[in-house]
Formats: C-alpha cells, structure tokens, sequence
C-alpha cells in the first residue's frame, strides 16, 4: 500500500497512516493540508436505560405487592430488568478522530476502542512532526 518513499506509522484496519496520507476507509487525505488531529469522545446516553430500569422497577414493585397478581407479571418485570441491565453494559462510547485541515474540520474515522483512537492520533501526530 505504500510507496518506498512512504514512512508507515500505522496500519490497521480501515486505517492508514503515512507520512505522505492517511487512507480512512475510501478516503485519503494528504498529510501536508492536516494542521493537527485530535480525538474527541462522545459517551453514549443513558436515557433510555434509565427510563427501562424506572420502568422495571416499579414493575417488580407492584408484582411484589400485588396479593393476588399472577406470576406472569414477575417474570416480564424479570426479563425487562436483564434487557435493561445488557442495555447497559453493551453502551460504549465513541471515539471520533477529527483532522483539521486550514480552512475547515473533517471527522475522519470512528471507532469504539479507546486505544485504537489513541494510536491513529499518536501516528498522526508522529506523522505531521516527521513532515517538518
């Protein structure tokens, strides 16, 4: 994928770094229009969760309660706890990697691995330093 003239910074995936351009999926940018990179986080919300998890807990509450309630409102109580509960942990958060260029900004790739983030800005970085 590189040239001989090309230093690699990193290579992973959808991504390429050189000292020459970064390839994020179909696109390629020339390093030498880049000014700096940066790496911004966006958590996800936990609305939805915590309305579920309200939702489940006065369903659990009123099944317990209830003095002559079937077990069936239990187990959907049950089962909408678990649902809220692998809502919850499968949540991540997103790492955007933004390229500023002199006249505007582009966000260039996306990816939920925090380290996987910081080594495409660690390269890009690298890569602006080495062109000078």
């Amino acid at each position: 994928m590189a040239s001989q003239n090309e230093k690699v910074f990193f290579g992973s995936g959808d991504v390429f770094v050189s000292n020459a351009r970064i390839v994020a999926g179909s696109q390629t940018y020339a390093m030498s229009s880049i000014t700096s990179v940066k790496a911004s986080v966006e958590s996800p919300s936990l609305k939805g969760p915590l309305i579920l998890g309200a939702i489940t807990a006065v369903m659990l509450m009123s099944a317990f309660n209830a003095r002559a309630g079937s077990g069936a409102s239990l187990v959907v109580a049950i089962v909408l706890f678990a649902a809220t509960i692998y809502w919850f942990c499968s949540m991540k958060a997103t790492y955007t990697i933004v390229l500023r260029f002199a006249s505007n900004e582009t966000d260039t790739f996306k990816t939920h691995d925090r380290s996987i983030a910081e080594d495409v800005v660690r390269a890009l970085n690298s890569a602006i330093v080495h062109r000078g």
